[in-house]
């Protein structure tokens, strides 16, 4: 039986696709003063917020 269950949860991952949002929504985000926030920037491939991250590098 515990077979059976691994078996079907594995075929289960195996098939199931990731599904990817072209598109999103931004009706529901508001600021304080209810204007529309903008999402653009996030759009473009490889784009990283500006700000301080922290990070620790290995040689």
């Amino acid at each position: 039986m515990k077979m059976k269950r691994l078996a079907l949860l594995v075929t289960l991952n195996i098939l199931s696709l990731p599904v990817l949002a072209t598109e999103f929504s931004a009706g529901f985000l508001k600021n304080s003063d209810h204007s529309s926030v903008d999402l653009s920037a996030f759009s473009r491939d490889g784009y990283v917020a500006p700000g301080d991250y922290l990070l620790d590098i290995y040689l």
